[in-house]
This record gives structure tokens, sequence and C-alpha cells, in this order.
């Protein structure tokens, strides 16, 4: 969240002229700490039209000292300007949060619909920091047209400043619990802020009257922060004034400094940058972004129409808003109000919100959740192109978990009907072979994915079920998990079954229960291998493993070693099948 900029001829100390931030770096900081402060400024310039340079003689400019804490003043102030990077801040993420705060930005939590996605646990809160939980109220600030960001490097972690060790922020979608406060680099959106704002030069200014709240804003890092020790202490931290026209300020105290002026500000850079991560008001149109085009930040899909829409790169997160008809194809990587459209998605988490007659073809590492939707339809996705496994890794999705079939519907109870319905192998819609992809290298060839057909053997009727358990005993195999994997599909691929279902974990009662189910019953339509690929698997994990598969007629095991030969695994499978049959 950017500040509402107001600047004017009197009062210049929320900008920086000409966006040209002067610094001085204490010569406390090692070769290398300093290195590390400079990359992270380098990280902003490169998307924002800031420059820092070195201090000469400017009267205003920033000085970064270890004061022992992460604080810093929003905005501009004039004459000498501290940032505090203590001992525990010095890693890119934290010192780019603090200067974001010096160019301006609040913490998203700040946000006056904050209340619409989070909840701030105060009873958790170490008292003196409650402050730092306050929203700044409106007309203070300007959302600059972006919605919440929960990846906004700007969000406080889910147990900053915690007293206790539990949540002091947790997000109204659950999942979004584990996401704020993880940024390493800047989002999209933060991005697109820095657009808006400029910080640079005023086109024009148009006179309101409205209060400028002076603050210094206190972070948590990880487990460095000790609420014990002076540096955050309130009688410490009132020696971090913030100053204009000779008036001193202390931490948490607020006034009116009297008439400003709101700028209307340009972007310096090429009108294209805002292009780069977003499909917006297409009609009937094909469009692609290659491998690398995104590079993991957030990518919006808004208001499109009878388009076919690809994504072959990585993204942290994909909104969706008001598309009718589409055709839409996302690589590894959430959406509402849209209808009529098939979807193609790799993602973490997937959630649907006022959403029907949707078609979604998913790897998704997560349960799949809709609310207040109707007619939605799960496939599992079958996928290949060039660089999608790399993708995968990159954003730590394994190809062998893949929860689509186990949907989570907030609105089951408030609907006579299921709201949703589970298209195994057989009924799936593939995407049609389209124009935009005549120089790619997609392909939706079962025996070519990526991803592998899985299904949820506990809903369905299955007479033959073997189990392939995959041990990785060996730690060079575990310090480099593609050769099992890679076994793990060519097993898959050969043997043609009808569905696997897979897990990369250590074996234990919880994780067995997903798999053990007590109702389930045979029939002849069917064979299914199981595969659970375990590493370094203990005489315990084993001996629960045994226990659950034998209580249910589940039988079979291979173990996965160096030298293993796939051939030889299935026809261990094989052997399994048979006797199972018999």
């Amino acid at each position: 969240m950017g500040i509402m900029p107001r600047s004017s001829v009197r009062d210049k100390h929320l900008l920086w002229k000409d966006g040209i931030v002067p610094y001085e770096i204490s010569a406390i900081f090692t070769t290398v700490q300093r290195k590390k402060i400079t990359n992270a400024m380098k990280m902003i310039e490169a998307n924002s039209c800031v420059r820092f340079v070195p201090r000469t003689i400017e009267p205003d400019y920033l000085v970064i000292n270890n004061d022992h804490g992460c604080f810093s003043m929003v905005g501009r102030m004039q004459g000498r300007q501290v940032v505090s990077l203590g001992s525990g801040c010095l890693f890119n993420e934290v010192i780019v949060h603090e200067l974001m705060h010096v160019l301006g930005f609040w913490h998203e939590q700040s946000r006056t619909d904050r209340d619409d996605f989070i909840i701030i646990r105060a009873e958790n809160v170490i008292p003196s920091m409650v402050g730092q939980f306050r929203k700044i109220e409106l007309p203070y600030v300007d959302f600059l047209d972006e919605k919440y960001d929960y990846y906004s490097i700007m969000h406080y972690d889910s147990k900053a400043f915690s007293r206790n060790g539990e949540n002091t922020i947790e997000a109204i979608e659950p999942a979004m619990t584990e996401v704020i406060g993880k940024a390493l680099e800047l989002s999209a959106s933060d991005i697109r802020k820095h657009l808006a704002v400029d910080l640079l030069r005023p086109i024009h200014q148009v006179d309101i009257e409205a209060p400028h709240l002076l603050s210094v804003v206190w972070e948590f890092v990880g487990q460095n922060f000790d609420h014990s020790t002076p540096a955050f202490s309130l009688i410490a931290s009132k020696r971090l004034i913030a100053s204009t026209n000779n008036n001193r300020q202390y931490m948490d105290d607020s006034r009116p400094v009297g008439k400003k002026q709101l700028p209307i500000f340009r972007d310096c850079r090429k009108i294209d940058t805002l292009e780069k991560y977003r499909f917006a008001n297409l009609c009937g149109v094909e469009k692609i972004k290659e491998n690398c085009a995104i590079a993991g930040e957030q990518f919006t899909i808004d208001n499109c129409q009878n388009c076919t829409l690809c994504i072959f790169d990585r993204t942290a997160a994909v909104t969706i808003d008001d598309c009718i008809k589409c055709n839409i194809l996302i690589g590894p990587c959430a959406g509402r109000n849209c209808k009529s459209c098939q979807f193609w998605i790799i993602c973490q988490q997937l959630r649907t919100r006022d959403c029907h007659d949707l078609q979604l073809n998913v790897f998704c590492q997560t349960k799949p959740t809709i609310e207040a939707s109707k007619n939605i339809q799960f496939s599992c996705i079958q996928i290949h192109y060039d660089g999608l496994d790399k993708q995968m890794t990159a954003a730590r999705l394994n190809p062998l978990n893949n929860y689509w079939d186990v949907v989570h519907d907030f609105s089951a109870d408030e609907s006579p009907v299921a709201n949703y319905t589970l298209l195994y192998e057989e009924k799936a819609v593939q995407l049609q072979s389209a124009a935009v992809f005549q120089n790619s290298s997609v392909t939706f060839e079962r025996s070519k994915s990526t991803v592998l057909s899985t299904g949820n053997l506990l809903s369905e009727n299955i007479d033959q079920v073997a189990i392939l358990f995959c041990q990785v005993d060996n730690e060079n195999i575990v310090d480099d998990p593609k050769e099992p994997l890679l076994m793990i599909l060519d097993i898959y691929r050969q043997l043609n079954v009808s569905f696997v279902k897979t897990v990369q974990t250590s074996v234990d009662a919880a994780t067995m229960r997903h798999f053990v189910n007590p109702r389930w019953k045979g029939s002849s339509k069917s064979k299914a291998v199981m595969a659970i690929f375990i590493w370094n698997c203990t005489d315990d994990e084993q001996n629960v493993f045994n226990k659950a598969i034998s209580s249910n007629n589940w039988v079979g095991k291979v173990n996965l070693k160096v030298g293993s030969d796939a051939m030889d695994v299935i026809d261990e499978v094989y052997k399994i099948i048979d006797s199972n049959r018999s």
C-alpha cells in the first residue's frame, strides 16, 4: 500500500525529489553486509523510477545504521533520516521492506479494508507492540487501485510480535496464513504500486485538506525479535523521532500538519511494463506467455471473453476475474465471477468463489476449495511443455502429489444438489489444438504428461489394487530426488494403470488414514496401482504401513534401491496385481 502522495513547494518531506534517495551506509557494516544493502536497492531500482545514490552534500538523506532492530520512518523526512538494520535484519527481503517504508509505503495489513482479508489476534500481540497493527485510515493512504495483496513484501508474518508463539495475524482464506510475510522479493502488486505512485514529479496539484501521520514502523524478523531487549522497548523507541518544520513527534504520536497538496504522477517507464503481468479486456483472441516471461510473479486475467489464454511459465498466483467462455491454461502457480470457462491449472492452492459452469483440469497440491459456486467439473490435468518440470521444481510442486479430486465445498450445506462433479480420465476434456500452440512444445498426451493421471481410490470401485511402496534407502538418492521420481514416472507410464495415488512423506497413522477406507469394496471394473514414495522409511513406519495394508487386504511392497531397474520394479508390480487377481 502506498501513501497518498502529498507534496508541495511548502512541504516536500513526504516524497523524495526527482525520485533520488541520497544515502550513507554506516562503517559498522562489513563489505559483505554493505553489498547486501546495495543489492536490495538495485532490486527496487529495477522495478521503479527510484534511484539510490551515495550522499555528497544533500541536506535530506538516508543513514543506514545498526540500531539494534529493524525500523524505518514512512516517507521522506527533512534532514538526516535513520533506517536501522540490526544483525537479524540483513536479509534481502527485510532490507527491501525497510526501504519501501522510506519510499512511502505502509504495511499491507494496515489497509482500512484489511478486515475483509485478515484477522488480527490482538490477544497474542506483545502489549507494547499493539500499535504496530493499527489501521492507517483514509484519506491518509491510497490503495492505488490495488487489491489486498497476501504476497506483498510489505505484509507482516502470521506470528509477528507474538508474545506466546501463537498467530497474531490469520488470513480469512486459511491457506494464505502460511503465505503472508514470506515474500522474498517485490510482488507484481508491489511493482504496480511503484508505477502508480511514481514517487517522482507532479504533473499538476490539487489542494486538499488532510492530516498526515508521522510514524515509526517496527519489524519482526523470525526468531531474532526479543521483546525483553532494550532495542524493542518503548523507552528506547522514543529516541526515534520524525521531524518536520522543527516539530518533533515521538513514535505513535500523530497530529495534523496542515494543508497538503495531492499530486497526480506519471510513470517514467514504458507503458507496456504493466501489461507484462496481465491479460485484460480481450475478446476473441489467442494470447500466450512463454517460459521466463513472468518468472514467478503474480498474474492477472481480467474481463476477457471468447479467448484462449495460456501461461507457459511459473507464477506466484493468478487472479482471474470476469471471464466468459474462455479457454485458460495456467502453468505451475486463483478466481471469481467466472462462468462457462475451461481451465487448465497447476497450483499450490485453488479456490473459486461466485463461479458457475466451469471445467477445471487441475493439478493442486492441496484440496481445491469452492464457495458460492455451482456446476463445477474437476478433472486431472494432463500436460507437458518445455520447462514445465523445472518450473514445478522451482514452485516446490511434486507431480506425484495431486489432490484434484479431494474437493472441499464451503456451500455444500446450502445446496440440495452437489455443486461439483469429478470427471475421471475417460470423461476429461482436453484443450483442443489452437493456433497459439503451433510454435510451442505443449502436448496433452497422457504418455508424455509431466503430471500423472491420478484418482482418489477411496471414491472409486476398484478390484485389483497393488501397493507400490518405494522406499528410498540411500542418502545419495535422497539428496537428488530426481532419480527415484523419474523411475516412478517410468513405471507409471509403462504399466498404463487406471489411477495412481501417491504421496511423498513418511508413513504415519494420519497419512495412512488418507489411503485406508474400511468401507472400501472391490468390484471387477478396473485395476490400479497406488504408489507411496518414502524417504528412508524407519522400522516403526514400516510397521505402521504393514499393519494398515494387512488390515485392508492391500498387499505388495517394492523397495527402490540404488541401481534398481524400472522394468524389474514393474515385473514385481505385475506379480502383485496377478496375486490380487487370483
